[in-house]
């Protein structure tokens, strides 16, 4: 064995950065329809269908195939991929001859389906890094929703017009886009009196639900720590020079 210390050749690196992991909504929008796609809904099914609205648009993309992505755990085995997996996949048309593009609503819980597709040995898998918070509040992004879920906003009465109450059998509307479009949406359950300035108290624990997951703060911890050194060899640089 040698002790010698092997000379460090220092000089700038050259990388390569390759995109075929990720997908970009112009990307994804542009092979809408393709019979070689699959694109895999990782979301609650009452996001899919429009019943839970977190984005100025609720529903799916078109053609996307809901699977949650937790169902894919086997909780008997310490979370570990369903060993059916590749059976409910091939049901769901989701299969290895085509290419699967997964998202859910901000790309953390469709990590792991992206991960359950690519230890499948599926050749063609691609993240959409932008899920449905970019997709959702795009003005030109076509979205899927149950007909007899959607109703225009125009058509919806108004019990009290001076108060901002909805009408008994309706939810949260659906947020106007930019170019000036919504929808009002109705469910099965009535809510007599239900205020529509503002998130309900349920959706709001739901999005804070989801800043809480441990992902969401080991990420925020690493981005402070990186903060913090950033802030110290700036106060060092200038107190030594």
């Amino acid at each position: 064995m040698s002790t010698e210390v092997p000379l460090v050749a220092g000089g700038p690196v050259a990388l390569t950065l390759h995109d075929e992991p990720t997908a970009t909504r112009e990307y994804l929008q542009s092979r809408l329809g393709a019979d070689d796609l699959a694109i895999w809904d990782a979301r609650a099914p009452t996001e899919y269908s429009g019943e839970k609205v977190v984005a100025a648009k609720g529903g799916h993309i078109p053609g996307a195939v809901n699977f949650e992505w937790t169902a894919g755990m086997d909780k008997a085995r310490n979370l570990r991929i369903r060993q059916d997996m590749p059976q409910i996949l091939q049901d769901l048309s989701i299969t290895p001859d085509k290419e699967v593009i997964t998202h859910c609503q901000t790309h953390h819980r469709s990590g792991f389906t992206y991960l359950v597709a690519k230890a499948l040995g599926y050749p063609r898998v691609k993240a959409y890094a932008g899920s449905w918070g970019e997709w959702g509040n795009h003005p030109d992004t076509p979205v899927e929703v149950p007909i007899a879920a959607v109703a225009p906003i125009e058509t919806a009465e108004v019990i009290e017009p001076a108060a901002p109450v909805q009408p008994a059998g309706t939810i949260e509307p659906v947020r106007a886009t930019e170019s000036g479009k919504g929808s009002q949406k109705f469910s099965e359950h009535s809510f007599s009196g239900h205020s529509s300035s503002g998130p309900s108290m349920k959706d709001r624990l739901f999005i804070l639900s989801q800043y809480l997951l441990p992902h969401h703060l080991l990420s925020r911890l690493a981005g402070c720590v990186a903060e913090c050194r950033v802030r110290w060899f700036k106060n060092a640089f200038t107190a030594w020079f």
